[in-house]
């Protein structure tokens, strides 16, 4: 329904012209141009229009469907890639029927699978709630238009889970319950159909059945998903071993490829899961991520690559490290999908969980693990939250409470972020920052590996050669923000520094 300008009647679309029918404003209906009715005021008319628009302001105001050009009054608009503005919206209904008749206009599987998975305007892949409801509907499409074909069937199911899998990674790292099931059902059910299949061979014939990449994936799917249980539960890590074993054999036994390469590194990973991260683990990140940067900074593949490598340098204590790497990588998402992006918004729900700071201080007589939020007025004490109990049902912590303690009787945890200060007989490492990453505890005293990125630390620090060093406690500022850092040895301060060590020399 849309009212008239002329004679103020809401109408349904059967009452306008097609031309009349897609004007924002000033519509006339066919009984008012019959009768040569004129809008009587256009611009008091207007004005009212940007009064109420301004009073009532909404997500996709103005916006239309790009295919049938409806407002809201077809259904509800919905848009979940990577469009901007008032582009991009559309009714489900409509990108329906749009994918259908792609689908049905064409015999190449790519390109009649792309108008269900692919913005067409973006050219993004569909995320979220839209993504999983293009995928139902297309599975639903191809189970009634060809219930006899089961490659079909199977193909379809493989795209939903493929919708799936990739709302389920955008929303939460640590695979929602509810979600995770649903996805690993649907995983083990396309498996329990392709492996009867592919049993029937014992060397893939050529060309390659699509049975066979697909199996190949929901396997990798599978082992994902044990993958990311396995972030707390060596079992299930070990799980997630085999699964990516079986992908390498079912990859070479297609001539290997990019699918044997990342089975290759996630097998890395589940093995460092259970058995803990190692130097060459890290370095293998490294590596991976900056070959992704090199072909191409703003793509999805860098990010995920970043997201992993953040993941891994946090778990073993480099934090500052990894806190640098996802305010990167958040910031280049956000300028590639947009403020809203699962994917943006992933980043920096990572990026939050990087900057909390844990420490542990004796509390009723033992020690226990707080959250430290900040410093008071003259920077003596530290404000904490704590203690870190167990969890409610509902998932909150019980019993906290904040307190106002003493720097002194505080003692940072592995990874946290901190600057010496106050260091008299090493006074060249005053204002280098590091992480905590071990402790001495016959002379009380934490290893520090100190960071090299910033440029004045560079700068003046050319000639040390100094990877960690055993810091007391009382000497240790802990970093809430890592960007502090570069405040704190600025102007005078940087330079009296810079004499200091100079007359040490």
């Amino acid at each position: 329904m849309k009212a008239c300008s002329a004679c103020s009647r809401e109408l349904s679309r059967e009452s306008f012209s097609k031309k009349q029918w897609q004007m924002k404003r000033f519509r006339r209906c066919k009984e008012c141009i019959d009768g040569h009715r004129e809008i009587e005021n256009p611009t008091e008319e207007r004005t009212d229009q940007k009064l109420q628009r301004t009073e009532h302001p909404t997500e996709n105001e103005g916006a239309s469907c790009w295919i049938c050009l409806e407002e809201e009054e077809g259904g509800r608009l919905r848009r979940d890639c990577s469009c901007r503005g008032g582009s991009g919206y559309a009714h489900l209904s409509c990108l329906v029927d749009y994918a259908k008749a792609k689908f049905l206009g064409t015999n190449i599987i790519a390109e009649a699978n792309r108008p269900w998975e692919e913005c067409p305007n973006c050219k993004q892949a569909y995320m979220g709630d839209l993504g999983v409801d293009l995928a139902s509907e297309y599975l639903s499409f191809v189970e009634t238009t060809y219930p006899g074909s089961q490659s079909k069937i199977v193909e379809a199911m493989d795209h939903k889970l493929d919708a799936l899998k990739r709302r389920l990674d955008h929303e939460d790292l640590a695979f929602p319950t509810k979600k995770r099931i649903e996805v690993e059902k649907l995983a083990r059910r396309i498996l329990s159909i392709v492996r009867r299949e592919n049993s029937k061979y014992a060397v893939p014939p050529w060309p390659i059945p699509r049975s066979f990449l697909i199996e190949e994936r929901a396997t990798f799917i599978v082992g994902t998903i044990l993958l990311g249980m396995g972030q707390w539960d060596s079992a299930k890590a070990r799980d997630a071993s085999e699964c990516f074993k079986k992908c390498i054999e079912i990859g070479n036994k297609m001539g290997g490829g990019k699918g044997v390469d990342e089975a290759e590194e996630a097998l890395d990973l589940a093995r460092s899961l259970s058995d803990g991260y190692t130097d060459s683990d890290i370095r293998k990140l490294r590596r991976t991520y900056q070959e992704q940067v090199n072909k191409c900074r703003d793509h999805d593949d860098t990010l995920t690559a970043g997201l992993a490598l953040a993941g891994a340098l946090k778990s073993t204590a480099h934090t500052i490290e990894a806190e640098r790497l996802l305010m990167n990588s958040a910031a280049d998402s956000k300028r590639l999908h947009g403020p809203d992006h699962p994917m943006t918004r992933e980043f920096e729900s990572n990026l939050r969980a990087c900057k909390r700071r844990h420490v542990t201080m004796v509390h009723r007589g033992k020690q226990q693990l707080f959250q430290a939020l900040e410093y008071n007025d003259d920077g003596s004490k530290y404000v904490v939250r704590g203690p870190m109990r167990q969890k409610s049902s509902k998932g909150e912590l019980r019993n906290v409470a904040e307190y106002s303690v003493p720097t002194a009787n505080i003692l940072p945890v592995d990874g946290t972020p901190v600057m010496c200060i106050g260091l008299k007989r090493s006074v060249h490492l005053n204002g280098r920052i590091g992480d905590v990453r071990g402790r001495n505890e016959r002379i009380n005293a934490l290893e520090v590996h100190f960071d090299l990125a910033p440029e004045h630390q560079q700068r003046i620090f050319a000639h040390e050669s100094l990877g960690a060093c055993l810091v007391k406690p009382e000497n240790l500022l802990i970093l809430f923000d890592i960007r502090d850092a570069r405040l704190k040895m600025t102007g005078s301060e940087l330079s009296e520094l810079a004499r200091q060590i100079l007359n040490e020399d």
